[in-house]
């Protein structure tokens, strides 16, 4: 008998809990993937996708986080960014929702820089979160040794536009466009 998609679907999630069950035994769930396991997954708690034993894998998961110290946010992605060659130059998180990252590619091909606010979780602190990050992204220019020209913002950046770079000067204009008009890249 085929499996009903729900069925597929919280197989899933019993699988992503498995995971980080793993993943937590030796320190390495980052809060965002915790986030995800007590916010999204749990959210499913009385529908057809949430695992039938997620009670307790989500019991189980706790447990383990309240004895065994975890990776941080920003080394989770500095070696996430470094397992592909790539360098991660600034990295600003707030949660699993809203956060600024401009990574160095590899071997010269370019920089990738996103900043991502949810609309939903943030929307009435949109001007202090972005306020923020762009205090942020200007301490990092102070004490940046890369070579870099004045950065001004441009026009409202497109979000359809894949975030890399040939240039810092792009990536980082792209960053400073996004903060001047945070309602354009929304999520």
């Amino acid at each position: 008998m085929e499996q009903s998609i729900q069925q597929k679907i919280s197989a899933g999630y019993r699988a992503d809990l498995l995971e980080c069950i793993e993943k937590a035994l030796i320190g390495q769930l980052s809060p965002s993937d915790q986030a995800y396991c007590f916010e999204e997954i749990k959210s499913l708690k009385g529908t057809d996708e949430y695992p039938p034993d997620g009670d307790h894998l989500l019991c189980q998961l706790r447990d383990i986080l309240s004895i065994t110290p975890q990776i941080s946010e920003h080394d989770h992605e500095t070696s996430a960014v470094e397992s592909f060659g790539g360098r991660l130059l600034l990295f600003d998180y707030y949660d699993r929702y809203t956060l600024l990252e401009l990574v160095e590619q590899p071997n010269g091909a370019g920089y990738d820089s996103f900043v991502f606010i949810s609309n939903a979780k943030h929307g009435a602190a949109l001007e202090q979160i972005t306020s923020t990050m762009k205090s942020r992204l200007d301490a990092w220019l102070m004490c940046c040794d890369l070579p870099h020209g004045h950065i001004f913002p441009e026009n409202k950046p497109d979000p359809s536009v894949i975030c890399r770079y040939a240039t810092l000067d792009e990536a980082l204009t792209y960053l400073y466009t996004a903060l001047v008009f945070p309602g354009s890249i929304l999520t």
